[in-house]
C-alpha cells in the first residue's frame, strides 16, 4: 500500500498527515490524531505514531510491528481497502478499574444489552463494591496478546483499536466475593458446574466508521457521519474446555474450544462437564433441562464393518447460545481423518487420509461435512476483523500437520477420479458430506456433492505441449458435482470388501462462436451430463437450433484447418443436435459423434460428424454407440496411428424435407453477399426436390481435409439435375510446389481464404429453325458448364486439385486464367463462368457479372428463416461490362463450317457468336459477327427446351457484316463491309454507330489495301453528337527504283474527327501503320487490318478511335535499298484545339548478304538488324522525345548472337508536370538507379552468344545523363557448363559522375568461380570454390578500397587519397557555374555608343564578422575598471571584377515594339540587306509607350525584386504559376523594398542550408541628352516572376546525409543520385516582367460640380432662415459665417476654373511629404471631413433645435435684483411654468424620436425630402402638386433606408485606389 493513505505526499515519501485523516481522526468520538516520525535509514520507512487520549494514552507506533507480531508490515490491502498498522508498543504497564475499560469501549461503566456477557458482568458489577481492577497484558517480546491500532482507507474511513485485559478475581485464592459473583453468575446463565475459575481474559476491540461530507456552515470543512461498534470477548477455561463468551454490538454466542493442556480426552472432558443438579431438582427450581447431549450421540458409528474409515475422531469446537424462549441451542464440530478407498491398480500407492469437519446442529438434528485443508486453520492477528475464538487447531494434528493440505482433489477421496477427464475440474472448493451406514443391508454410503474449481497446473517445465488428438470445447473452471462410495462386507468365501462407484454431474454449456464470428451467431445453451461407467467416463449433450458456427470448439485440433472449415460451415443451420465424448485413460478426448438434422432451405439432411484420435480404444469410439446410430449411416472410423482423423457427412434421406429450390439451399450454406443474391435467376430457381420412391436421393454433403485446406462438396443428381456446389477454405499460406504450378515464393496472408464454387450442367439446346443462310442450327459445342467462383482472386491450382482429390468422378475442368501458372494466379477467375466444353476440354471460358435486376433477394424463396448472413460487396444495380470470350472450336454443321466461337452474356441474354465460313469453290463467303441471343428471363438452365417453343419471345439472331474472297492465283480479290454499334472507349454512355469497309487486291508484284471507317458518334445528355471518318491505303510493290535504291511501297492515311494513339518504342512492331501486313495477324486480309487497328484488347486500346476536334495526316514510304536495307518510315501530323502533335515512325531492317529469301534455313544470314524508332514532338502534352530499339530478332553471324540495345533522348517542358526533367540514355540506367515512371527505359546494349550447350557469354552497356547525374558502366559475363561442373567469369564497371562540385565514383568487379553438383542416390551434394576482387574508386582526388575475396575469405586494401570531399563553392565560382553570356553587339553604327553593360563585384577576401567580445567581469572593489578598447572600424571590402565576368541579364523585348521605317535617303548595302538585326547587349529598341514590357532574366535565382519607385503592388505583383493576377500577400513596400518571388533559393554546391538572399534591382531613368536624369521612373504595373524549373543538383537544399562528396566511409551507396522517382527539378524565379507605367491623365479643366447642389437650384425654399453660425469649409477647411436654416447645412462654394479636389490630381507637395500609411490616413481624414459636413446622408436625419424664438429681455434691472423683487407668488408661478416647459420638451422629444422612426421606415426619398426641404407643405419639387394631408406623396417609395450603403459612406474611400495620378 502506498504512504499516500494517510500521507500528503504521493511520492512515498511522508511527511504529514493528510488533511482528510486528520479531520477523521480529530472527531471527539475518536480523538486519536497521528504524528510521523521521519525515517531512521533510507530503506526504512517513516514510524507513524498514535496516542488515543480514549484508550488511556496508550502509545502505538509502526515501527512496533516487528515485535508485536513478529512482522515488519506497516501497510496490506484487503479486498478493496489500504489498511496502515500501528501496535502497541511493548513495556507500557497500565492497570486500572473494569468500569474504565467499559466506558472507553462501550461509552458505558456497564456492558449494554441482554447478552450471557451483559448478564455476568452486570451481576458482578451489582454484587461487588468498589473498583474491580484489570491488567493489560503487555508483556515484552513476542506475544500473541493483540493489542494494535487499525486505519482503513477507502469511501468509508474506518479506525479500530484491539487491546486484551486480564481480571483475576482472587490473586491470592481467597474466594473473595468478586470471584463468588462471577462464578455463581456463569453458573447460572451457561447451566454448568464450572469447579474452579481462572482469571478471565477480555478481548475489547473499539471500531469508529465515518464517512466524510461537505460542512453546511463552511463548504471547505468536512464533517462526519460516524458509527461506532464494539466487540468484547471473554477467554476462561472450564473443565479442560476454553470458554468463549462473545457479545458485540447486536448479537452474542459462547464458544468451547480444547484446552490443548489438558491430555484427558475430550470426550472426557464432555463427561465431565455439565450441571450436578437433578432433573427433581431443576424441576423444584422451576428450571429447564437444557444439558448438553450425551457424548455418545456424538461419536460416529457404523455397522459391524472392518476397516471402517474412520481415523481419530476429535472435538473442534461447541458453539451455544440462547434463543428467544431462553432454549440453549447447540452446534458441535468434530474433525476425522477419513482413509480413502484403495487404489484401482494395485501398483499405485494407497492416498494419504483426508481431514473431514463433521457438525451437529440442535435446531435442525441434522450433521453437515467439509473438507478441511490448511487454510481453515491459518489465522491473522494483523487483520482487523480477527476474531480469537475462532484461532483453534484440533489435537488430533499434533504431529500430523504433514496431512494437512492446501487443497484437496476429488481423486484424494475417489481414486476412480484419477482418470477424471482434464475438462472436468478436480479440486474441491465446497463440499456437501453425508454418511450412512445400516445393518440390512450390511453397507455404508459416502456420499459427497461438492463444487469442484481447476487445480493450479504444475510447473509448465514438467507439463507436455502436444495438442490433443481430438477437439473438445468442453472445459469448466467450477462445476457442481455428485460422487457416491458404496461399502459391503465381503461375500464368502473371498475376503475382499464390495464397493462401487457413482459419478454424475449436470451443466449447461454455453457454445460460442469464434471472436470474429461474435456479431454474426448468437451463442447456444447446451445440456450436458457426465458419468462414470466401469471404468469409462463419458459426456453427452443436446442442443436444438443452433448455428454451426458456434461448434468452432469440434473442429479440428489444427487451428488453420479449424477456422478454415469454420469459414464454410458456419452458416449452416442445425434443428438438432447430439454430441457424445469418450475418454481415454490419459484424461484427453479420445472420439466423439455428433449427429442432427442440417437445414438447406426446405431439405433436411442426416448429419453425421465423427472424430477418432489415436488414443481411443478400438470399438470403443463414440461412432461405435449403438444409442446414436441410424440404418444408412457412415461406418465408425478406424483409429488413425497419430494425432486424429475426422469425417463430415450429411445425406438426404426419405423424410428428408419437401421440394426446395436451388437458391434456398445456397442460402443456407454461403453468407450475405455469396449466396442466392449473386446467382442470376436462372440458376436460382432450379428446383431440388427429394426422390419420390421413397428411397435415399442422391444428394450428399462431404467435408473433409486435404493438406492444409477443407474441402465441402455438396452433390446433387436428382430427376436429371446435376449440379454440385463445393467449397475450399484455408488459413495457411500455400506450400511451393516444384514441377506442379512451378516454384513461387509468396506471402499469401494468413486470414480467411474460403472459395465457393457452384457448377451445373446446363441442359442441351434445342434445334434452331428458320436461320438465314443456315436453315438449321443445331447445338453447335459438346456441353455448357455454369460456374460460380468467389474468393480473393478466384479458384488457385492447389485448390483444384483438392477438390478433384475429393470427387469422385465428373472432374472440374478449366481454361487456364493466365498462361503461366502460378500460386498468386487463379486458374479459375472470380465470377460468373459459362465454359464450352468440346471434345472432353474447355475450349471457352466466359467470365460475366449481374446487376441486380437479374437476381432476386436472398431467402424471398423461403427455406431457413433463421440463417445468419456475411455482410460482402453488394451485387451492382446494373452489370458491368462483361468482355465477351472467343474460343477455337472446329465443327461442321452440314455446308456451314466453324472455326471459333465467341460467347457474351448481357441484359439477361446468352449471345453466341459463330466464325463460320461457307466454301464454294475459289470463292468463300465469311460470316461476320453471326450471333444468336437467348433471352434467360424466366429460364433455368435445367430446361431450354422452352426455347424452341418460344423461339419467337426468346431468340434473336443477327449478322453484323459479311467478307467474301476471290482466290485463284495469280488474282486475290478480297472485300468486305461490317456494321458495328458500340460504346466509345474511355466513355460509359457515349455511342458510336461505325460503318467499316475494305478492299484488298493482289496481282504479283502488287498489293494494294484501302480499308476505312464512317462513324456518327452520339454524346450522353444531349450534348450533341458528331461525325468521324478515316481512310488508310497501301500499296506495295516496286513502283520507283533510283540508282541506290527502289520505292517499294507507300501509304496515306487521313483522319477527321478522330485521333491516333502513338506507340510505344516495343509496341512499333504491331503499329499498323508500319507493319499492317503482320498486325494482329492480319496478312492482306483488308477486313483484320480493319479490325486490328479500330479494335484494342485489355491494357492495348484501340489504335484509331472518334475524337471530336481532332484530326490527323498520314504519309509513309517504304524504300529499300540493294536489298540490303529496307525502311519504312511514316510521318503524321495531329491537331487538335490545343497544339499539334508531329510523329514520325520508322522501321528499318538490314540483312547480309542480300536477296536471301525469307524461308532461307537458319544460318544463311550472317547478319540481320532490325530497329525501330520514334520521333514525337508533343506541343499539346508539353514533351519531345526520340526513341529507338533493335528488335528482339537481331543478330550477328548466326541467330545464336543476339543483339540489343536502346537509345532515348526525352525533354519535358511547357504545361507537363514534369516540365524541365530531361534525360539522355543508351542502353538504360545505373543497375540501382530507380528511373520515375514517365522515363523511358531503354534495353541494354549487349551482345549475347550461345555456343551449343556449353558456353554462354554476354556483354551489355550503357550511357545516360540526368538532372541530377551521369552515369555509365559495362558488363561481361561467360559461363561453361560440362556436365556436373560448371565455370563462369564475371567482370563489370559501373561509374557514376556528379558536377557540381565535380566528383566520380566508379565501381569495377571481377569473379571467377567454378561449381559442381553430385548425386549419390538420394544424397545431393553441390560444391562451389570462388575468388573475386572488387574496387571501388572516387575523385577527383584518386583514391579507393580494392577487396578480395577468396571463397572463404576476403580482405580490404586502400590505396590513394582518403575522400575528404572537395569544399563547397564560394559564391563566385557558384555564379560562374551558373552565368551563360548573351549575344554581344556588333559594331555598327546603328547601336548604341553607350550601351548598359553589365559588372560583377565581389570580395574574395570577406569574412564573417567576429562576435562581440564579451562584456569584461566588473573591477574588483577599491579597484578602476578596465579601460575599453576603442571600437574597431569595419574594414571596407575590397571589390573587385573579374576577368571573365560578362552580361549577368537577357532584355527582352515581349511587347510594344515599333519598326522603324528606313530612311529615305539611304538605301542599304548587299551586306547589309542580308544582315539580321542585333538585339545583344548596346541595340537599340524603339517602343510604343503604352504597350511596353520588358522582360529580364537572370542566370541566378532570385528570392526579391525591387523595382525603384514602383511601392504600390497590392494589385499588380503575380506570384502564381498560373499567370493570374492576384493581390500581393506581403502588404505594401516603399521605395526599394523587396518583393518576395515566392520561390527559396538554395546552392547545394556551396552546400547551403539556409535560403539564399538574392535581390534583383531594377531602376528605370530618363536620359536627356545623353545624361541620366536622378529621378527613377516608377509606378511600373504588371510586375510578374519569371519561374522556370532548374535542377535540384543546382538549387536543391543540400543534404550531407545524401552529398556523395561527403567526407564518410567509402563504397557508399549514392542513394540520392540513383533515386530517380524524387524530382530532378526545383522551380525558381530567373527573371521578372513588367510594363510601363500607366499614362498619366492630363489635368482636368471641368468647373468643380456638386450635384446635391444642383439639385437644390430648382426647389422652392421658403425655409425661414436663422442666426448665423460657423461652419468649416471642407474645400478651403477654414472656418466661415452661414446662415442656419432648417435641415441640413449646405456650402455651395464658389466655381472654380481647375477641379483638383474630386477628380485624380498629382500630389501636393505636402502629401509628397508624407509616406506609406500616413499618406494614405491623410486622404481618409479628407474624405471623413467632407462626408461629416453632409452627414444627414449618413446618419439619420435630425432636426436642428430652433433658435432665437425666445422672448426678449426686460432692461433696467439685473437678474440679481429682479429676482429679489420677485414675490412668492411669482417665485410659484415660475416653477410651475418651467416644470410645463420641461414636460412640453420631453413631449417634442418624444414626438421627434417618433417622427425619426416613421421616416427610416419610409424611404430613402423621405429622408431626402427632409435634407432639401420637400417635406415642408409649399416647399415641394417644381411642378409637383401639394399632397392632401394623411396621403402618401407619389414620390415617397417605400422601404427601409440601406442603411449598410449609408453607414458606410464615410469608408467607402477606403477602398478607392490608394494612389492618385
Amino acid at each position: 500500500m502506498a504512504l499516500s493513505v494517510l500521507t500528503t505526499d504521493e511520492t512515498g515519501v511522508a511527511n504529514a498527515v493528510n488533511d482528510t485523516w486528520t479531520s477523521f481522526l480529530s472527531a471527539d468520538a475518536i480523538n486519536s490524531p497521528i504524528t510521523i516520525q521521519p525515517a531512521t535509514t533510507a530503506n526504512t520507512p517513516p514510524n507513524f505514531v498514535a496516542t488515543p487520549a480514549r484508550f488511556f494514552n496508550l502509545k502505538f507506533s509502526t515501527d512496533a510491528n516487528t515485535a508485536r507480531f513478529d512482522s515488519p508490515l506497516h501497510f496490506y490491502t484487503t479486498g478493496n481497502s489500504d489498511t496502515i498498522l500501528l501496535a502497541l508498543e511493548q513495556k507500557i504497564p497500565w492497570s486500572g478499574p473494569l468500569n474504565a475499560v467499559l466506558q472507553a469501549f462501550t461509552g458505558d461503566t456497564k456492558v449494554p444489552g441482554k447478552g450471557v456477557v451483559s448478564k455476568i458482568l452486570t451481576a458482578l458489577l451489582d454484587k461487588v463494591t468498589g473498583e474491580i481492577p484489570m491488567t493489560l497484558v503487555n508483556p515484552e517480546g513476542n506475544s500473541t496478546d493483540r493489542n494494535a491500532m487499525w486505519c482503513v482507507a477507502g469511501q468509508t474511513r474506518v479506525t479500530s483499536t484491539a487491546l486484551v485485559f486480564v481480571l483475576d478475581l482472587d490473586p491470592k485464592g481467597e474466594k473473595s466475593a468478586a470471584f463468588t459473583a462471577m462464578k455463581d453468575a456463569i453458573t447460572k446463565e451457561l447451566d454448568i458446574d464450572i469447579g474452579d475459575l481462572s482469571p478471565l481474559t477480555f478481548h475489547m476491540q473499539r471500531t469508529v466508521y465515518g464517512i466524510p461530507m461537505a460542512s453546511s456552515k463552511d463548504p471547505n470543512r468536512l464533517e462526519w457521519s460516524l458509527t461506532e461498534a464494539w466487540s468484547m470477548t471473554i477467554q476462561v477455561t472450564i473443565s479442560g474446555f476454553n470458554f468463549w463468551l462473545q457479545q458485540d454490538s447486536g448479537e452474542t454466542s459462547v464458544i468451547l474450544t480444547q484446552n490443548q493442556t489438558d491430555n484427558s480426552t475430550v470426550w472426557d472432558k464432555l463427561a465431565n462437564l455439565g450441571s450436578k443438579k437433578t432433573a427433581a431438582t431443576r424441576e423444584n427450581e422451576n428450571e429447564k433441562i437444557n444439558t448438553l447431549p450425551p457424548t455418545s450421540d456424538m461419536q460416529p458409528s457404523g455397522p459391524d464393518i472392518p476397516d471402517e474409515p474412520w481415523v481419530n475422531i476429535d472435538l473442534l469446537s461447541i458453539s451455544l447460545g440462547k434463543n428467544l424462549s431462553g432454549n440453549f441451542w447447540w452446534k458441535i464440530k468434530t474433525v476425522f481423518f477419513w482413509k480413502p478407498s484403495p487404489p484401482i491398480d494395485p501398483t499405485q500407492v494407497q492416498k494419504p487420509p483426508v481431514l473431514i469437519g463433521l457438525s451437529y446442529d440442535s435446531i435442525d438434528k441434522s450433521f453437515t461435512g467439509e473438507l478441511l485443508t490448511r487454510k481453515n486453520f491459518q489465522f491473522d492477528k494483523t487483520l482487523v476483523n480477527y476474531r480469537p475464538a475462532g484461532d483453534v487447531k484440533p489435537s488430533v494434528l499434533v504431529g500430523q500437520e504433514e496431512l494437512l493440505k492446501d487443497s484437496v482433489l476429488l481423486s484424494d477421496l475417489f481414486p476412480e477420479a484419477d482418470s477424471l477427464p482434464d475438462a472436468i475440474p478436480n479440486a474441491i472448493s465446497v463440499a456437501r458430506i453425508s454418511y450412512s451406514s445400516s445393518k440390512s443391508p450390511a453397507q455404508s454410503v459416502f456420499s459427497i456433492q461438492a463444487s469442484l474449481v481447476r487445480a493450479p497446473k504444475p510447473d509448465s517445465s514438467t507439463t507436455g505441449t502436444d495438442p490433443p488428438a481430438v477437439p473438445c470445447p468442453f472445459t469448466w473452471e467450477s462445476l457442481t458435482v455428485y460422487a457416491q462410495r458404496v461399502s459391503k462386507p465381503p461375500v464368502p468365501p473371498s475376503t475382499k470388501k464390495g464397493s462401487s462407484f457413482a459419478f454424475g454431474a449436470g451443466a449447461t454449456f454455453t457454445l460460442t462462436p469464434r471472436k470474429e464470428d461474435a456479431a454474426v451467431y448468437p451463442p447456444a445453451h447446451m445440456a450436458i451430463q457426465m458419468d462414470y461407467n466401469d471404468g469409462d467416463w463419458r459426456v453427452q449433450g443436446r442442443v436444438q437450433d443452433v448455428n454451426f458456427g458456434v461448434l468452432a470448439g469440434f473442429m479440428d485440433t489444427d487451428k488453420n484447418i479449424g477456422d478454415a472449415a469454420m469459414d464454410i460451415l458456419g452458416r449452416l443451420t442445425l434443428t438438432e443436435m447430439d454430441v457424445l465424448f469418450t475418454y481415454s485413460k490419459d484424461k484427453k478426448p479420445a472420439s466423439f459423434l455428433i449427429t442432427g438434422t442440417i437445414t438447406l432451405g426446405a431439405l433436411e439432411l442426416r448429419l453425421f460428424y465423427q472424430y477418432v484420435g489415436a488414443n481411443a480404444t478400438e470399438g470403443k469410439t463414440a461412432a461405435d454407440s449403438a444409442q446414436h446410430r441410424k440404418p444408412g449411416d457412415p461406418v465408425a472410423l478406424k483409429k488413425p496411428a497419430t494425432g486424429g482423423s475426422w469425417q463430415l457427412r450429411a445425406y438426404l434421406g426419405a423424410a428428408g424435407g419437401k421440394k426446395a429450390t436451388l437458391g434456398e439451399i445456397i442460402d443456407s450454406i454461403a453468407g450475405e453477399g455469396e449466396g442466392s443474391e449473386v446467382i442470376p435467376e436462372f440458376v436460382q430457381n432450379i428446383p431440388i426436390e427429394p426422390a419420390a420412391n421413397g428411397a435415399n436421393s442422391a444428394v450428399s454433403l462431404e467435408v473433409g481435409k486435404k493438406g492444409t485446406a477443407v474441402v465441402f462438396v455438396l452433390s446433387v443428381n436428382v430427376m436429371g439435375i446435376k449440379f454440385s456446389y463445393m467449397q475450399i477454405g484455408s488459413r495457411t499460406p500455400p506450400p511451393t510446389a516444384p514441377g506442379t504450378i512451378g516454384s513461387v515464393t509468396t506471402t499469401t496472408p494468413t486470414g480467411p481464404q474460403t472459395t465457393r464454387l457452384l457448377r451445373i450442367s446446363v441442359d442441351k439446346l434445342p434445334l434452331i429453325k428458320d436461320i438465314p443462310l443456315v436453315s438449321t442450327l443445331g447445338q453447335p459445342f459438346d456441353k455448357l458448364l455454369y460456374l460460380y467462383v468467389s474468393g480473393n482472386k478466384g479458384l488457385m491450382q492447389r485448390e483444384l486439385d483438392s477438390i478433384n482429390e475429393t470427387l469422385t468422378d465428373d472432374k472440374l475442368l478449366f481454361k487456364r486464367a493466365v498462361a503461366k501458372p502460378s500460386l498468386t494466379n487463379p486458374v479459375i477467375n472470380k465470377g460468373h463462368h459459362f465454359m464450352v466444353v468440346q471434345d472432353g476440354g474447355v475450349v471457352l471460358d466466359h467470365v460475366f457479372q449481374i446487376g441486380k435486376d437479374e437476381t432476386k433477394p436472398a431467402g424471398g424463396g423461403g427455406g431457413n428463416s433463421n440463417k445468419v448472413r456475411l455482410l460482402a460487396a453488394p451485387v451492382p444495380e446494373v452489370a458491368p461490362s462483361n468482355p465477351a470470350s472467343k474460343g477455337s472450336l472446329t465443327k461442321s454443321l452440314g455446308p456451314l463450317t466453324i472455326s471459333a466461337i465467341t460467347l457474351e452474356y448481357k441484359s439477361k441474354r446468352i449471345y453466341l457468336t459463330l466464325d463460320a465460313t461457307f466454301t464454294l469453290g475459289p470463292i468463300s463467303l465469311t460470316l461476320l459477327g453471326f450471333s444468336i441471343g437467348i433471352l434467360t428471363t424466366g429460364l433455368t438452365l435445367n430446361n431450354l427446351s422452352v426455347i424452341a417453343t418460344e423461339a419467337k419471345d426468346r431468340l434473336s439472331i443477327s449478322l453484323r457484316g459479311m467478307s467474301i474472297a476471290f482466290d485463284k492465283p495469280p488474282i486475290l480479290i478480297a472485300g468486305g463491309f461490317e456494321h458495328e454499334i458500340y460504346t466509345l472507349p474511355g466513355t460509359t454512355t457515349s455511342r458510336v454507330e461505325a460503318y467499316r469497309g475494305g478492299v484488298g487486291i493482289g496481282f504479283p508484284p502488287y498489293t494494294f489495301i484501302g480499308v476505312g471507317e464512317y462513324s456518327d458518334v452520339t454524346l450522353p445528355d444531349g450534348r450533341g453528337s458528331y461525325k468521324s471518318i478515316f481512310l488508310f491505303a497501301k500499296l506495295d510493290g516496286p513502283l520507283v527504283t533510283l540508282e541506290f535504291a527502289t520505292i517499294s511501297g507507300v501509304r496515306l492515311g487521313f483522319g477527321f474527327n478522330s485521333i491516333v494513339r502513338s506507340p510505344r518504342i516495343d509496341e512499333l512492331t504491331e503499329f499498323p501503320f508500319i507493319k499492317s501486313s503482320d498486325a494482329a495477324g492480319a496478312g492482306r486480309n483488308p477486313m483484320a487490318i480493319l479490325a486490328s487497328m479500330t479494335k484494342g484488347t485489355p491494357g492495348k486500346p484501340a489504335w484509331v478511335t472518334p475524337r471530336e476536334g481532332s484530326y490527323w495526316l498520314a504519309a509513309g514510304m517504304t524504300i529499300s535499298s540493294f536489298e540490303i536495307l529496307a525502311i519504312t518510315a511514316v510521318a503524321m501530323f495531329a491537331f487538335r484545339d490545343s497544339g499539334v502533335v508531329i510523329s514520325i515512325f520508322a522501321d528499318a531492317v538490314a540483312q547480309l548478304p542480300p536477296h536471301v529469301p525469307p524461308d532461307a534455313p537458319p544460318g544463311a544470314l550472317i547478319l540481320y538488324v532490325e530497329i525501330g524508332m520514334v520521333a514525337e514532338l508533343n506541343l499539346i502534352d508539353g514533351y519531345f522525345r526520340v526513341e529507338a530499339a533493335l528488335a528482339p530478332t537481331s543478330y550477328l553471324l548466326v541467330p545464336q548472337c543476339r543483339l540489343t540495345g536502346g537509345f532515348a533522348l526525352c525533354y519535358w517542358f511547357g504545361n507537363n508536370p514534369n516540365a524541365g526533367e530531361y534525360v539522355f540514355s543508351i542502353g538504360g540506367y545505373h543497375r540501382a538507379f530507380k528511373p520515375p515512371p514517365y522515363y523511358p527505359v531503354p534495353t541494354r546494349l549487349g551482345i549475347s552468344f550461345v555456343i551449343g550447350d556449353n558456353i554462354q557469354m554476354r556483354g551489355e552497356s550503357y550511357f545516360a545523363i540526368t538532372p541530377k547525374a551521369a552515369m555509365a558502366g559495362a558488363l561481361i559475363h561467360i559461363s561453361l557448363s560440362v556436365g556436373p561442373v560448371s565455370a563462369y567469369l564475371d567482370a563489370s564497371f559501373d561509374a557514376l559522375i556528379n558536377f557540381h562540385p565535380f566528383h566520380y565514383v566508379v565501381e569495377f568487379s571481377v569473379s571467377v568461380g567454378v561449381e559442381c553438383d553430385i548425386d549419390i542416390l538420394f544424397i545431393h551434394i553441390h560444391i562451389s570454390i570462388h575468388i573475386g576482387a572488387d574496387l571501388h574508386i572516387e575523385g577527383p582526388e584518386f583514391g579507393g578500397i580494392a577487396h578480395v575475396d577468396f571463397w572463404f575469405f576476403g580482405f580490404d586494401i586502400e590505396f590513394g587519397a582518403r575522400q575528404v570531399g572537395p569544399p563547397p563553392l564560394n559564391l563566385f565560382e557558384f555564379w560562374e557555374s551558373t552565368h551563360q553570356p548573351g549575344p554581344k553587339a556588333e559594331d555598327r553604327a546603328d547601336v548604341d555608343p553607350n550601351p548598359v553593360t553589365a559588372k560583377i563585384l565581389y570580395d574574395d577576401n570577406w569574412k564573417p564578422e567576429p562576435p562581440p567580445p564579451k562584456p569584461l567581469p566588473p573591477p574588483a572593489p577599491g579597484l578602476p575598471a578596465p579601460p575599453v578598447p576603442p571600437p574597431q572600424k569595419p574594414k571596407e571590402p575590397v571589390l573587385k571584377t573579374p576577368e571573365k565576368a560578362a552580361a549577368a541579364f537577357k532584355f527582352v523585348l515581349e511587347d510594344g515594339n515599333f519598326p522603324m521605317p528606313a530612311s529615305s535617303n539611304t538605301s542599304p548595302t548587299p551586306q547589309d540587306a542580308n544582315r539580321v538585326p542585333s538585339t545583344g547587349a548596346g541595340a537599340k529598341w524603339f517602343v510604343k509607350g503604352g504597350s511596353f514590357r520588358l522582360g529580364i532574366t537572370t542566370s541566378f535565382a532570385l528570392s526579391h525584386i525591387t523595382i525603384v519607385g514602383t511601392t504600390d503592388v497590392s494589385k499588380n505583383f503575380n506570384t502564381k504559376d498560373t499567370g493570374t493576377i492576384v493581390p500581393n500577400p506581403w502588404g505594401d513596400f516603399p521605395d526599394g523594398g523587396k518583393m518576395p518571388t515566392g520561390t527559396i533559393v538554395y546552392s547545394s554546391p556551396m552546400h547551403v542550408t539556409s535560403p539564399i538572399s538574392s535581390i534583383l534591382t531594377i531602376t528605370v531613368r530618363r536620359r536627356k541628352n545623353d545624361v541620366l536624369l536622378p529621378d527613377p521612373i516608377n509606378l511600373w504595373r504588371d510586375i510578374v516572376p519569371t519561374k522556370k524549373e532548374a535542377p535540384v543538383a543546382m538549387w536543391g537544399k543540400y543534404d550531407r546525409s545524401l552529398d556523395i562528396t561527403a567526407l564518410g566511409p567509402r563504397g557508399r551507396a549514392p542513394t540520392t543520385l540513383l533515386d530517380g522517382t524524387s524530382k530532378g527539378t526545383v522551380s525558381q524565379t530567373l527573371g521578372v516582367s513588367f510594363s510601363a507605367p500607366w499614362p498619366k491623365i492630363s489635368l482636368s479643366k471641368i468647373p468643380k460640380f456638386q450635384a446635391s447642389a444642383m439639385a437644390r437650384l430648382g426647389v422652392k425654399n421658403n425655409i425661414p432662415r436663422g442666426k448665423m453660425i460657423t461652419v468649416v469649409n471642407p474645400i478651403t477647411e477654414k472656418e466661415e459665417q452661414v446662415p442656419q436654416t432648417i435641415g441640413v447645412d449646405w456650402f455651395i462654394p464658389e466655381i472654380e476654373d481647375v477641379q483638383v479636389r474630386f477628380l485624380g490630381r498629382v500630389l501636393t507637395t505636402e502629401e509628397k511629404k508624407l509616406e506609406g500609411q500616413k499618406r494614405w490616413d491623410k486622404f481618409a481624414g479628407d474624405w471623413k471631413g467632407f462626408a461629416t459636413a453632409g452627414k444627414g446622408w449618413v446618419d439619420n436625419f435630425k432636426e436642428p433645435a430652433e433658435t432665437g424664438t425666445g422672448t426678449e429681455t426686460e432692461t433696467g434691472s439685473t437678474p440679481e435684483e429682479k429676482e429679489k423683487e420677485k414675490t412668492e407668488a411669482e417665485k410659484e408661478a415660475e416653477e410651475k411654468k418651467t416644470r410645463e416647459e420641461e414636460e412640453r420638451k420631453k413631449k417634442e422629444e418624444a414626438e421627434r424620436k417618433k417622427k425619426e422612426e416613421e421616416q427610416q421606415k419610409e424611404g430613402l426619398l423621405s429622408q431626402v425630402a427632409s435634407v432639401f426641404g420637400w417635406n415642408v407643405p409649399g416647399n415641394r419639387p417644381v411642378g409637383e402638386e401639394d399632397t392632401p394631408d394623411g396621403e402618401r406623396p407619389p414620390w415617397l417609395l417605400k422601404g427601409a433606408m440601406p442603411k449598410k450603403l449609408a453607414d458606410g459612406l464615410t469608408e467607402f474611400y477606403l477602398g478607392l485606389p490608394r494612389v492618385c495620378v
